[in-house]
This record gives C-alpha cells, sequence and structure tokens, in this order.
C-alpha cells in the first residue's frame, strides 16, 4: 500500500484496515505530507459526529416537527400524526378548511423554517447527512471496483476456453506469433482466435479499463493487406484490454507459447501501462492486473510482479521474450517478442 487512495485513509479513520495496513497506511502518511493532508479533510469531513456523542442530544418535540414538516411538503392532514403533534402551533395546523389547493415550492420551504427545528436539530441532521454521504461514496466506489474486477475474470474465463480450445486442436501449441510480416506482433492472438470462431470482441472489453473507443478486433485478412499507419494502429488495438505472452529463448530458438499446464506461468493479463511501475496495468486503477495462467486459473495480482517475476518484462528487465522456458512476459498487443540479446544490442 505505497500510496493509499482515500478509501484507504478513510479505512484507517474508521478502523476498519487490519493491524499491518494500519501500519502501512501510518508509515505513507509520515513520509508524504500530501497523504497527511488528505487524512485531515478526511476527519474535518467526519467532525460533525462528534455532535452525536453530545449528553443534550436533540431537542425535545424533534418527531413532532419532523411530522409537521413533512406534512406541509405532502399537503396531507396531520390527523394521523403522533398525539405530541396534535399540539402543534397554529401555523402549521393544516385543516381542510384552511389547506391551500395547490403548495408552492416558496410556501413548502415557508412552511420547513416555520416548524419550529432548532440549530441543534438542523446541525445533527446535517452531519447524519456528512457521515452518510462519506460513509456511502466510498462503499459505491467499492462495489464499483469489484464488480468491474469480477467483469474482468469472467473475460480470463473465456479466455482461457479460447486458448484450450484452440490447443487441442493445434496439437498442444497456443496461438504463435509469427517471426517476421504484419502478424508478427503479440496482439495476434486475438484476430486468431476470433477467425477460429473461440472468441468475440466484446470477450477483450476489460470493465476495468479507462477506455473511451469501443474494442475493435480487425480480421487476418485486413491486418495483411495493411501498411503503414493504419497497420501500426491495428496493432495498437488488436488484442483489446488484455495482453499475451511473448514466448520465450531456448538455446538461441524462439519458442511460441505452449500449452504444457503450468499453474506458475502467466498466459495472458490485463494490458500494460507504460505510465505505471513496472508496466503494471492501469484497467484496475493501477491496483494490479487480472492474470490468466497455462492451466486455465486466473488470480488477481497486486502490483507488477508475481512473487519475485515480474508480469511484463523478462529476467532481465526487458520488454522482450523470456530468457528460458519458465519466464513469463506479457506483451502489449503491439510488442514483438525480440530475442532479449538483441534488446540489449539495440
Amino acid at each position: 500500500m505505497k500510496n493509499p487512495s482515500k478509501e484507504d485513509l478513510l479505512d484507517y479513520v474508521l478502523g476498519a484496515l487490519d493491524a499491518d495496513q494500519q501500519q502501512q497506511v501510518q508509515r505513507s502518511i509520515d513520509q508524504d505530507s500530501q497523504i497527511e493532508d488528505q487524512l485531515i479533510e478526511i476527519k474535518a469531513s467526519l467532525a460533525p459526529l462528534e455532535l452525536l456523542d453530545s449528553g443534550s442530544g436533540s431537542q425535545p418535540g424533534l418527531a413532532r416537527r419532523t411530522c409537521e414538516m413533512l406534512a406541509v411538503l405532502q399537503k396531507r392532514e396531520p390527523d394521523k400524526l403522533t398525539a405530541d403533534s396534535k399540539q402543534a402551533e397554529p401555523a402549521l395546523a393544516l385543516t381542510a378548511a384552511n389547506r391551500p389547493t395547490k403548495l408552492t415550492h416558496t410556501e413548502a420551504l415557508h412552511g420547513i423554517f416555520r416548524s419550529s427545528w432548532s440549530l441543534n436539530d438542523l446541525l445533527v441532521a446535517s452531519a447524519c447527512v456528512a457521515v452518510l454521504a462519506g460513509l456511502l461514496f466510498p462503499a459505491i466506489s467499492y462495489t464499483r471496483f469489484y464488480s468491474n474486477r469480477a467483469g474482468c475474470q469472467e473475460n480470463m474465463v473465456s479466455l482461457g476456453t479460447a486458448f484450450q480450445s484452440y490447443s487441442d486442436i493445434h496439437d498442444g501449441q497456443f496461438v504463435a506469433i509469427p517471426a517476421a510480416g504484419n502478424c508478427a506482433v503479440t496482439g495476434i492472438f486475438a484476430p486468431t482466435l476470433k477467425a477460429a470462431g473461440l472468441l468475440s470482441d466484446d470477450s477483450l472489453a476489460c470493465p476495468g479499463s479507462d477506455r473511451e473507443s469501443p474494442i475493435f478486433v480487425p480480421s487476418l485478412k485486413t491486418i495483411e493487406g495493411s501498411q503503414g499507419e493504419r497497420l501500426s494502429y491495428y496493432h495498437q488495438i488488436m488484442g483489446g484490454d488484455y495482453g499475451y505472452s511473448m514466448g520465450y529463448y531456448v538455446n538461441d530458438q524462439y519458442v511460441s507459447p505452449t500449452d504444457v499446464g503450468r499453474s506458475h506461468f502467466i498466459l495472458a493479463a490485463d494490458k500494460p501501462s507504460p505510465m505505471n511501475e513496472g508496466l503494471r496495468s492501469n484497467n484496475h486503477r493501477g491496483t494490479g492486473q487480472n492474470c490468466l495462467f497455462e492451466d486455465g486459473r486466473y488470480e488477481f495480482v497486486k502490483g507488477h510482479a508475481y512473487g519475485n517475476d515480474p508480469i511484463y518484462k523478462n529476467d532481465y528487465d526487458m520488454v522482450a521474450a523470456g530468457a528460458h522456458a519458465n519466464d513469463s512476459v506479457i506483451g502489449a498487443s503491439h510488442n514483438t517478442p525480440t530475442h532479449y540479446l538483441m534488446s540489449i544490442i539495440e
């Protein structure tokens, strides 16, 4: 938790974090004055809660005055209100004889301010609204975040099924990345699976992505017939919101992704972002990425590495094919799986 979010800080203030998370947030606060400022701002927004601990509480007659206010707004006689409300002020006790046929907005407001609400009542009500808003909005944000992550994982299931079906009919080989030509990029997995009828464009749209345009996967024929800027554009977008394994080198021989059922080898994941440390994906607010493993399982991995293995770089910290059979590297759609030694020369 290097840079805690506002939700993390709210949980910190409310004591909703476990001991380790609480210490991590505290260290971030101690090291970064901007985070400390955010914490102060959150504490200030929760300050009205102190009113609820006041010994005086709400003023007598609050229930009666609330009922009267509702009666004014709803143009109803307060004949079914509490017994206390029957002793309401004449100005607010509407009867069938003097009830207006049409209550204007101004009249409604006038009735509210004549309803004997005290300043303390208003402060308590405002505090409740502020606290509810402070708790509700982060809850909605959390719900949306986890819903998007779950939707992305459903796509991972679809991808896993498509890859497995492709492997079954290609002698245990996943989609191969050509060594040269218009199709020699990592994103070629998507048009290939689409051409085989195993995948749709929608399956490549991560709900947690900040992408604004719809997913478009060009056909293999379109890619082969394109050139220049158009071809470069197709290379950028053909993989949708996901990246694919760049394969690896063994004895200077390139090996495309092969299905041997490894539980630790990442086959596909949320696409990398050059704006984040370690190229971690930006699909889920930069917190991590959903990863699809060779054996078909998926997992949300925080940060930019699976254990000690970087997800988007090889063991030499380069965006290139893996340096050995167990060196998994997920490339962006436009990446070419070059030899890591060639990357050093370049």
